[in-house]
């Protein structure tokens, strides 16, 4: 789980400075909420047994596999103000007060990532029909730092359009210690060829209230729901298998209206 993208500090405070900057002349609408987000990212691959290697001393057989089920959620109290001139729609965090300044620029959020991964060798006959296993084949093999991280991350909103009503979550890097081990050096994941190991997956969620979607951000519903759900599958031969890869997201936005 390496994640590319952070929060830098000047970024914050560029973004918020300027997170709902409009034309004078703009008629702006507002909508204050409380905000709530939870979803799940699952990746499953494997690669079955196969002859991966041939000679006379021995047929060499290899087989591997993993998982990783990555859960973020929100965390305390996030107040989102959504502002929309007529042509697209903004998100400020932290604050219902109009350019309030604050430095939070997305939901606070936590997350735990848990990352497996297994390879097998085993050695049969070869050419010569003779099973003699090659040097070294029984020393110890360098430990994997597969497991469980937990997160602290950050979930940047982007609405589209002036009603705001479909939603793409991001989900970045929040404010971590320094010496917290927070990706893995040894326990590579193998994903679908359109979907990065460590990045959060796009995922576009339209907003409803029940069954029936939302027309505008800036209506009269009290609450209402954004739900994501994509999957991508990979396919890619090695000698005479196919090494398969499965990625899932699900996310689900809440939204609670305050007057």
């Amino acid at each position: 789980m390496l994640i590319r993208r952070l929060l830098l500090p000047a970024a914050v405070a560029a973004l918020a400075a300027g997170a709902i900057a409009q034309p004078a002349s703009a008629q702006l609408r507002h909508a204050r909420f409380l905000v709530t987000f939870d979803g799940t990212v699952h990746t499953t691959w494997d690669l079955p047994r196969h002859q991966s290697a041939q000679d006379c001393y021995r047929t060499t057989l290899f087989d591997a596999g993993g998982e990783e089920t990555w859960h973020v959620a929100s965390t305390g109290t996030n107040k989102v103000l959504a502002v929309s001139n007529g042509v697209a729609t903004q998100f400020q965090f932290g604050s219902w007060t109009p350019n309030a300044g604050t430095v939070q620029v997305a939901l606070k959020a936590k997350g735990q990532v848990t990352r497996s991964r297994h390879e097998n060798i085993n050695y049969v006959a070869g050419t010569c029909g003779i099973t003699q296993n090659p040097g070294g084949w029984d020393d110890p093999k360098p430990p994997t730092d597969c497991g469980t991280r937990l997160v602290n991350y950050a979930i940047q909103l982007s609405p589209e359009g002036a009603a705001g009503t479909r939603i793409t979550p991001d989900v970045l890097l929040g404010e971590n210690g320094i010496r917290e081990k927070l990706g893995y050096t040894n326990c590579g994941l193998i994903t679908p060829s359109n979907v990065v190991a460590g990045s959060w997956p796009a995922a576009t969620g339209r907003i409803m209230a029940g069954t029936t979607p939302v027309r505008s951000l800036f209506g009269h519903q009290r609450t209402f729901v954004a739900k994501g759900h994509e999957q991508w599958d990979g396919r890619q031969p090695v000698q005479t298998v196919s090494e398969t890869a499965t990625t899932t997201i699900d996310w689900t936005l809440k939204f609670t209206r305050v007057r």
